[in-house]
């Protein structure tokens, strides 16, 4: 049994995964505060297009981004319902603590952060009203399969490999669009590995 003492140890070596998944969290259900419209069953399911945060945060395509350049990180952090939502934080929580757990806090803001912004930049030359962690998520996916930090040792290894191998499968079935964020997000995590090993 762990005391107080080794359960706050534990929770501070996740503190940054655990910092972008609330972040995430308060993101969305204050967009669902701030829309102009009677929420609805739709907006929880299918996300919330009139919400402000949603309307001045989504990316655009590259010919209408200018002058608003900050929509390239706000889109990180906005959803478009809570199945979208939901998907991004178990991937978020499984591969953020593995990363934060092997090389700390600051290794998981970088993959994260470039992972993420690299994929909108990209993403904005097809795009027009994207959303969501996906990019940044993939990039982090990345940097563990190149670390070889995914392994198959116990029964709870192999859910977490499972379910991370899921998330890079399933949503691309659907939509080119978040295929190329994808891509884009997972190769700037290996980009981002490679540096990290050649210092």
């Amino acid at each position: 049994i762990m005391t107080s003492g080794e359960r706050f140890y534990e929770l501070g070596k996740k503190r940054v995964t655990l910092l972008f998944m609330a972040v995430l969290c308060i993101v969305f259900v204050v967009d669902l505060m701030l829309a102009p419209h009677p929420f609805s069953l739709e907006y929880l399911v299918y996300g919330n297009d009139y919400g402000l945060i949603t309307e001045y945060g989504k990316l655009v395509n590259l010919a209408d981004i200018h002058p608003q350049y900050w929509r390239i990180i706000t889109c990180i952090f906005i959803h478009a319902g809570i199945p979208h939502l939901l998907v991004n934080l178990l991937a978020l929580y499984i591969s953020g603590t593995m990363l934060e757990e092997m090389k700390g806090s600051g290794r998981l803001t970088l993959v994260f952060g470039a992972s993420g912004i690299g994929s909108s930049i990209i993403n904005m030359f097809s795009t027009n009203g994207a959303v969501g962690a996906s990019g940044a998520i993939y990039g982090v996916i990345c940097y563990l399969v190149l670390s070889r930090t995914i392994t198959l040792k116990d029964k709870y290894s192999i859910i977490k490999f499972v379910v991370l191998s899921l998330y890079l499968i399933l949503p691309n079935l659907s939509s080119s669009t978040a295929i190329i964020a994808h891509i884009a997000g997972f190769l700037i995590g290996g980009i981002c590995y490679f540096v990290s090993a050649k210092k």
